[in-house]
């Protein structure tokens, strides 16, 4: 099997637009006809995907690059939403720099194609070279914590979101199999219907042993429903989107539900502690980017990671 070609992915991308514009529509008719439902958070999710999907028909006319570069600038976003509300010490703040500096160096050795490096680069820069500027800093007072927060926002930021880039700019194998911006396309319109299909079910089935502690609008019934539901979607959408056979479709579809679920749950227990009622407010006029990657955090990765064993 060669998956589809980019006249497949032409046509997959004509058809997630026309859902895209159908779903903005729909938007727009609520907000006239029911203006007290809470609808401002739907509007920042849609605002988010016409922006990712502006740059995504760029790359398909021009560059898979300009998709790279966006969603760089995504990681820049999150990665300055994220420290903007978690405690910093003073005396990190001149730390601050070389974490914002591993975005430019991850997102230049996905440019490259260098895929080793850009595995490692991350995880050394955490464990080793940050926690040894703090130490030339010198205060000791909260370093732990420091780090173990300073670290876990380049990891879900840079880290995760550089998968997602890679994706893009992902060549076909020595076969011709696969295209990198039809499987962005298949990660991204999957992850978008996990977040609507675990809210439905949230919603119809709140039956108290399937609540969750950590959200209301998340429980084991979102997890079961979004399964289901990608299921279907994943075996019928992977053919003009990606070389899947039809047990890899389905495997990606339920890899994809659960880590989109995981990723949601990980980062409202970290709103929680934050004492945060709504992540949409982290940053004023975007809606709040982490609530935006959110589905991307472990997906991005392990998708990636299954995609190289298959075809790399």
């Amino acid at each position: 099997m060669n998956g589809a070609d980019l006249s497949d992915l032409a046509v997959a991308t004509g058809i997630v637009m026309g859902i895209l514009a159908l779903t903005t529509v729909i938007y727009g008719a609520l907000l006239q006809f029911r203006p007290n439902q809470n609808l401002p958070k739907i509007g920042s999710r849609i605002r988010f995907l016409w922006g990712m999907a502006l740059f995504y028909l760029l790359a398909l006319l021009y560059s898979p690059k300009i998709l790279l570069f966006y969603v760089a600038f995504i990681a820049f976003l999150g990665l300055k939403e994220y420290l903007s509300i978690t405690p910093t010490r003073r005396a990190d703040r001149r730390i601050l720099f070389w974490a914002y500096l591993s975005i430019p160096i991850q997102f230049f050795l996905i440019g490259m194609d260098w895929q080793r490096l850009f595995t490692l680069f991350v995880p050394v820069h955490v464990f080793l070279v940050l926690p040894v500027l703090m130490v030339i800093v010198g205060e000791t007072r909260g370093f732990l914590r420091a780090w173990s927060m300073l670290g876990w926002g380049i990891l879900t930021t840079v880290f995760s979101l550089g998968y997602l880039g890679y994706l893009a700019v992902l060549r076909p194998d020595t076969h011709g199999n696969g295209h990198g911006l039809g499987l962005f396309l298949f990660l991204v319109s999957l992850a978008q219907l996990n977040y609507a299909a675990q809210y439905f079910f949230g919603k119809r089935f709140r039956h108290p042993r399937l609540s969750l502690k950590v959200t209301q609008t998340r429980n084991w019934a979102s997890l079961v429903g979004s399964i289901l539901v990608s299921i279907p979607v994943a075996w019928l959408v992977a053919p003009w989107m990606t070389p899947f056979t039809a047990g890899q479709a389905v495997l990606s579809g339920v890899l994809i539900a659960v880590g989109a679920f995981i990723g949601y749950l990980i980062l409202s227990a970290i709103k929680a502690d934050l004492q945060l009622k709504d992540r949409s407010t982290m940053t004023p006029g975007s809606g709040g980017v982490m609530n935006r990657i959110d589905a991307f955090v472990y997906t991005a990765p392990l998708f990636f990671y299954i995609v190289t064993q298959w075809f790399g």
